[in-house]
């Protein structure tokens, strides 16, 4: 197997020289056709850099893990794709891990990840912070936490409450007296997007209270009770905690002759893609994916750059996105485009990766 000395040798530079560009160290003044010329011969004899020998030396091993589910096809496996995306533009190998922090014993998983030499740690959704810092930190770490908890501590994380709010003051313009939150589980009242549809209402002057979220549990999922509690309550608009209520309840409305928006007003969250296949299409909140890969990754490089450990979190919000449909009372959005590449789970990586659209552009929010 070839070595750095040997590129070095055939490229007539220095071994430092070398491992300057493959640390893609800030010092490095190797000049571009030189760089170049090393990159070209290190992928023409396969070279393969020596991650565990590097550690051992306390050198940079250009690998980096991302711990996160392995299993959603979401939110969560968008993120992994943007972020491996950008890192290995940046010349970083990957290691994912699926190990759930929230659990006792997890933390030893945490330690043999670290003991295998890597130069940083980013936590996507499924971490305990106060377990995470039981742990000597050795490398940086960066957190994207989107659990909708308002005492999750994160370095980066969607505006959750800000998303409940836009989808309800959208409602509300329509011109509904009053929105209905509907749920699956009771704690789910406490999530972040419930303080954003209770401060919608707050602005209008309208009072509402537990009695106006529809707990889908404590109907046992029954579409009957449901029915029953829409008609009682006089319902005339839904914010659907995610796409897939929002989506099932167009469906079973338009089934009992219930007419969506005419006398059902729905909206969803978390921008799937499937919500303009669903008739009428479903209104929606966008979380932005590839804002906060960015964020990430550049703030993982800034603190690798600066060794800095034990960072407290920035706590960085991204605002999301009203993404309009026929559910909520707006205009019709002919589909003038199928596919090109793929289906993908997203609204935003849909767009961007068939045609190249981003769904932000124009949108006229704040990014």
């Amino acid at each position: 197997m070839i070595t750095m000395k040997e590129i070095a040798r055939r490229v007539g530079v220095s071994r430092q020289a070398v491992s300057a560009v493959f640390n893609d160290s800030s010092n490095c003044r190797v000049s571009p056709a030189t760089r170049e010329r090393i990159l070209a011969v290190a992928r023409e004899s396969n070279y393969v850099s020596n991650s565990a020998a590097r550690s051992l030396k306390g050198a940079a091993t250009k690998t980096i893990v991302i711990i996160g589910s392995l299993s959603d096809f979401g939110v969560i496996a968008a993120l992994n794709t943007e972020i491996t995306k950008m890192l290995l533009q940046r010349g970083y190998n990957l290691l994912y891990n699926e190990c759930d922090l929230r659990k006792h014993g997890e933390i030893d998983g945490l330690l043999q990840l670290m003991a295998r030499g890597v130069d940083g740690i980013i936590f996507i959704y499924n971490y305990d912070l106060e377990k995470v810092r039981q742990v000597k930190q050795t490398v940086p770490y960066v957190f994207l936490g989107d659990s909708g908890r308002a005492d999750q501590d994160s370095d980066i994380k969607v505006d959750m409450e800000y998303g409940g709010y836009l989808a309800t003051r959208h409602l509300l313009e329509h011109g509904h007296r009053k929105v209905a939150l509907m749920v699956v589980l009771p704690q789910q009242r406490e999530h972040l997007r419930c303080a954003g549809w209770r401060r919608a209402h707050q602005e209008a002057g309208i009072t509402v209270d537990d009695d106006d979220v529809l707990v889908l549990r404590q109907y046992d999922g029954q579409v009957d009770a449901m029915l029953a509690e829409l008609k009682r309550r006089e319902v005339t608009a839904v914010l659907a905690f995610n796409d897939y209520i929002g989506a099932k309840l167009i469906k079973v409305l338009t089934q009992h002759g219930i007419q969506v928006p005419q006398d059902i007003a729905v909206v969803g969250t978390d921008g799937r893609s499937f919500v303009d296949y669903v008739s009428p299409s479903l209104a929606t909140i966008l979380n932005p994916v590839r804002p906060r890969a960015e964020k990430a990754v550049k703030l993982l490089m800034e603190r690798i750059e600066r060794k800095e450990l034990y960072s407290a979190p920035v706590g960085h919000l991204i605002k999301p996105r009203f993404y309009p449909g026929e559910s909520c009372g707006c205009a019709v959005k002919p589909i003038d485009r199928m596919f090109r590449l793929n289906a993908f789970g997203l609204i935003e990586k849909d767009a961007m990766m068939n045609f190249g659209v981003d769904v932000f552009v124009d949108s006229g929010e704040e990014a």
